[in-house]
């Protein structure tokens, strides 16, 4: 991973190609927070989630 010193000032991951496996790159850093594929886990967004799948189902549900 190339990360050149003053392009970023911190990240906040959830989400990696190759998970449970995080890159020892970005664990070993000190303005990188991660955490365990947690992100979506709000009342907020699994209510969006919800209303997203439900509106399609709705709109091919032939009953």
């Amino acid at each position: 991973m190339r990360w050149k010193p003053g392009q970023i000032a911190g990240a906040g991951l959830d989400v990696f190609e190759q998970e449970p496996q995080v890159p020892d790159a970005l664990r070993q850093r000190d303005n990188v927070v991660i955490t365990p594929h947690i992100a979506s886990s709000t009342r907020e967004t699994m209510a969006a989630m919800a209303d997203l799948v439900f509106g399609e189902y709705a709109g091919v549900c032939p009953w």
